[in-house]
């Protein structure tokens, strides 16, 4: 199964860490270029420098070949734009959202995420 995650902050971090050791293919997408590079020494997975809210850097991460999107960074809007732009624009079939505010539940399924 391949995972895109969004988001490259500890919790993305060890997320793709605990894929990888389950045999998953995982590349990543952060907006920090020290952490990117960071996580792509230690992990020795793509990683993608940008904004995964933005269009042309999901499609530069090749986000349609993926089985699944994880997208957790710290910014709830961030996480519901990016997951459903992964579903509608490039067809990711599954996709899990971080939400850091529990009013913001009911908004993140309803839009379509799978797994809040």
């Amino acid at each position: 199964m391949k995972v895109l995650i969004v988001g490259g902050g500890n919790l993305g971090y060890y997320l793709a860490k605990n894929l990888l050791e389950k045999k998953y293919k995982v590349s990543v997408i952060e907006i920090n270029r020290q952490r990117a590079e960071f996580i792509a020494d230690e992990l020795n997975i793509p990683v993608i420098v940008g904004d995964g809210t933005r269009i042309e850097i999901l499609d530069r991460a090749k986000a349609g070949s993926f089985d699944a999107i994880a997208v957790v960074t710290a910014k709830d809007e961030d996480n519901l734009i990016a997951c459903e732009i992964a579903k509608k624009q490039f067809g990711i079939k599954k996709a899990v959202s971080r939400s850091n505010n529990p009013k913001n539940l009911h908004l993140m399924k309803k839009v379509g995420i799978d797994i809040v």
